[in-house]
Formats: structure tokens, sequence, C-alpha cells
């Protein structure tokens, strides 16, 4: 089909002034001023054929495979189907056949026109394609986005963009939700509660920060931490942006470590009374057993200083085990005595000279005990702690280097200690009888041994004073042995921040 429409001359035209007002009226038109309308006062042949030429080009245009229709011819036609030809294909352009200044004037006016309008059209199109591609581009990026994300109108709240994480969320899908408001989506009180928050955030200029929001879903209700603000362009507010993180299983987590940090404070205070109990208990019992204690060691005293002559061999072995049993017995009440004290004695700490503590240790310990150990002390970091609880320990974890190392040949024992990141350990090593380490969870029991009295003796309190004492401190206390090769006891205390004069 001819691409080209023929606007033929009228063989009489008329000759008054109803060409020259079209020809103004199509300059206002090329000239963008689309309120022009006057109205032709009388209806003629050149009308005529300008209309027709216009419906002939318009049946030409197609778009989505419409057509357009007839135009009334009346007053103001020409301007009608010029607004509404806008919305069709302007590749097709008006001719004039013939020559005639009016007309070709009305032509050339019409070319101009619907090249204008092409070009517009056009550019329309190519800036709605781009809009489409940046709408898609940054919805891959919101959909990436694992917290919920959305946007609202800040007229009624409605929604106008959400991300997956909100369809998922509210299990519905994203056209579902586009245009909906909180109460088309929550019961009508917690609507009421969303969106009072939403008009105050978008009061707000800045960020509004909402800790912690319940949303009632159909998988349950879900805990929402949101954050809020306004969008504003040349100071109207425009939208409102929202980001909310789903905190409900850090939220359970939290419930439960609650709950059991409330079970541990009872178990605790539990534990706290009855270890009050056994404290008194204990007291009770080693102050009233050291009365008869006392009389036993006594009159055996008595015994073997007034009737030595009179007793036999037998008489006397059983009286040197009584006291010697008695002695034993006073020992173990006193290192009760000193257990059960232990859990009462608030502790002073201070910085304490290690090395020199040792020192002092070893020089009591070879004054009580006769010893032919190598006892060497290596360099030992400054510790911050109660120096008599200090002293305790390391008087009890030596003597027992220098009790299980007493057997061998040639006796050595090393104490040291070396700073660590936020601790410092200190360690009591020697080349003892050493002992098995699967009976390793009895070591710091009280009253538990893992040799012979006979061979070594002892009461079995004074591990389990050390690691209470270590415990007291928030500190660490355990061994490494093997059986004829000796054992290294080792604790550590939280470091102490040394000033540099200190060092």
């Amino acid at each position: 089909m001819d691409q080209t429409i023929s606007v033929r001359l009228i063989p009489e035209l008329n000759k008054d002034n109803r060409l020259e007002k079209i020809i103004q009226f199509l300059g206002k038109l090329n000239s963008g001023d689309y309120s022009a309308r006057e109205p032709l006062s009388e209806k003629g042949d050149e009308i005529d054929t300008i209309i027709q030429c216009l419906n002939t080009l318009a049946e030409k245009a197609r778009f989505s495979g419409k057509m357009i229709g007839d135009f009334e011819k009346r007053a103001g036609a020409i301007m009608d189907v010029l607004l509404k030809y806008t919305f069709f294909d302007f590749s097709k352009k008006a001719e004039v056949s013939e020559t005639g200044d009016e007309l070709d004037a009305i032509a050339i006016g019409l070319n101009t026109l619907a090249e204008e309008l092409l070009v517009a059209h056009e550019a329309e199109a190519k800036q709605l394609k781009t809009v489409s591609e940046v709408n898609h581009f940054l919805d891959a990026i919101l959909d990436h986005i694992p917290n919920l994300v959305f946007v609202k109108d800040a007229k009624d709240l409605h929604y106008i963009r959400v991300n997956k994480a909100v369809e998922k969320l509210l299990n519905q899908t994203k056209e579902s939700l586009l245009g909906k408001t909180n109460f088309d989506l929550l019961p009508n009180e917690r609507a009421q509660e969303f969106t009072k928050r939403d008009r105050e955030a978008l009061a707000f200029e800045g960020v509004t920060d909402v800790p912690e929001e319940l949303v009632p879903t159909l998988n349950g209700d879900r805990w929402l931490h949101t954050k809020k603000m306004p969008i504003i362009e040349n100071g109207i507010t425009l939208y409102l942006l929202g980001i909310s993180e789903d905190i409900t299983d850090r939220k359970e987590a939290e419930e439960k470590v609650q709950e059991l940090n409330r079970e541990l404070s009872h178990n605790v205070k539990q534990l706290e009374n009855s270890n009050k109990e056994l404290e008194a208990f204990t007291y009770s019992v080693s102050h009233d057993l050291r009365a008869p204690l006392r009389a036993i060691h006594g009159y055996s005293k008595i015994l073997e200083e007034e009737y030595f002559s009179k007793l036999d061999a037998d008489a006397l072995t059983m009286m040197h085990a009584i006291m010697a049993n008695a002695k034993k017995m006073g020992q173990l009440i006193d290192d009760l005595l000193a257990f059960s004290r232990l859990g009462k004695k608030e502790i002073e700490k201070k910085d304490i000279n290690m090395e020199e503590l040792t020192s002092m240790v070893i020089a009591e310990l070879r004054k009580l005990v006769e010893t032919k150990a190598e006892i060497t002390v290596k360099p030992m970091p400054k510790a911050y702690a109660d120096h008599n609880l200090m002293h305790q320990v390391l008087m009890n974890i030596i003597s027992n280097a220098v009790k299980y190392s007493s057997l061998v040949d040639n006796p050595k024992i090393e104490i040291g200690g070396k700073e660590e990141q936020e601790e410092v350990i200190y360690y009591i090593k020697d080349n003892g009888a050493g002992f098995d380490m699967k009976y390793y969870n009895k070591l710091f029991g009280i009253f538990q041994r893992l040799h012979d009295a006979h061979e070594f003796e002892g009461t079995g309190v004074g591990l389990a004073l050390v690691k209470r004492i270590i415990i007291r401190h928030d500190g660490r206390v355990w061994a490494e042995s093997e059986i004829g090769k000796g054992t290294t006891f080792y604790f550590a205390l939280r470091k102490f921040k040394y000033k540099k004069h200190e060092r």
C-alpha cells in the first residue's frame, strides 16, 4: 500500500479567511501551543479535505492491531484528530500532489508535526525501556538482599515496592502486595499500631530505629528489627523506605539463654547454700573431734612415758600406731578446717613477685622436710593474686613434688612460668613416681589419693585445696604425668596489666 497521502487541490477555493486560520492553527500546534482550539466558523470542502487526509493517514498508522475510525467533521475537529493521533504511528507523511500555497502550507505543517511527534514518541519509548531496565536491575538487587526491603507511598502508605524477603515472610507474591496497606495485611489493631509508627517515621527526617516488632504471619509470629526513613525530594516527602531484619531465631536464642541463666542462677544459689551447710558441718565436726583426739594422743603419751617398762613389744607397737594415727587425724582435721575456711575467706589481690615467693616457700620447706632434691627456679612472671593463698598453693604443690620424688636417685624439681596473651601460667615439674593419667579425674578430689598411704603419706586434701584456691581466682589448674617419669603441675591466673615501671 502506498505510504504517501495525497492532498489534492480543490478546484474552486474559497478565498475567505478559513485557510488562513487553519494555517495559523497548525502554526500554533507546530510551535508547541497545544491549547489552541480555534473553531472554524464555516464548513467547506477544504476542511473536509484536511479531515479526510488525517483519517486516511490514521488508517495507515496501525498500533497494537487497532485503527482510528473517522472523525466527525465539526468545528475544531482538526485538533481532536491531531491529539488522538499522538498515540499512533507517525512514520507516514502527507504530501501535496499539486501546487497550492495554502494546502502546501497545511501539508508541510502536518508533515512537520508528524515528524516532531514521531521523535517525541521514540524518545518516550526509549525512556520507558530504560526505566524498565533500571527497574529490573533494581528489583534484582533488592531480591538478593536477605533483609526485608519495602517502599511505601507517603500519602496512604500502600506498598509500591517490595523484595523477595517480604514476599517470603508474608507468604504473598509481589504483585498481590503492591497497592496494599497495613490494614489489608494485618488485624485492625495491629494495623493501627504499624501505621502510627510509619507516620512517626515519615515525620522524622532521620532514621527511625524500631528494635523489636512482632509481625503475625501464616507461619507464626516473627520478630523484626526495622529501620525506617522518609524519602524527600525538593522538600516534599514522597516515600517511606524500610529495611527489616528477621531476628526471630536470635530472639528465641536469647530467651533460651535467659531461661538457662535463671536455672543456672537458681542452681548456683542452691549449691552455695549446700556448700555453706557443708562448710558449717565440716567445721563443727572438725572442731568437735579435736577434744577426743587430744585425749587419745595425751593418754597415749602418758602410757609411753609412765608405763613404758611395763609394756611388752606388741603393746608398744600398738601404742605408737595409735599415736601416729592420732597425729594423722589431727593433720586431717587441720586440712579440713583450712578447706572449709577458704570458702569464707575474702580474697585480697595484689601484685606478687612469684620468684621471691617461691624461694621463700622452698626455704620454709627445707626446714620442715629433709630432702636431697635439686630445686631450680626459672623466671616467673608476676601474679595478681592473694599473697597468702598463693603461698598455700606453692607450698602444697612443691611439697608434693618433694614427697613423690623422694624415692628416685637424683630427684629434680623445676619451677617456672610464662606469659600468654590473657594469662600467666606457672609450672612445678618433678622426676618422681608419676601417676597413671587414666585416674586423672580423681587427682583434685577431696580425700582422693592415687598412691598407697604406706608408700607416700598424706590426707588427700592438699590438691583439692589448691584447685579451690585457683578457681576462686578465676584461674585453672591441671597436671600431666607418666608413671616412673614424673609429674608436671600447672596453674594459670588472669594476666595482670603491668605498668611500664613495674616490669
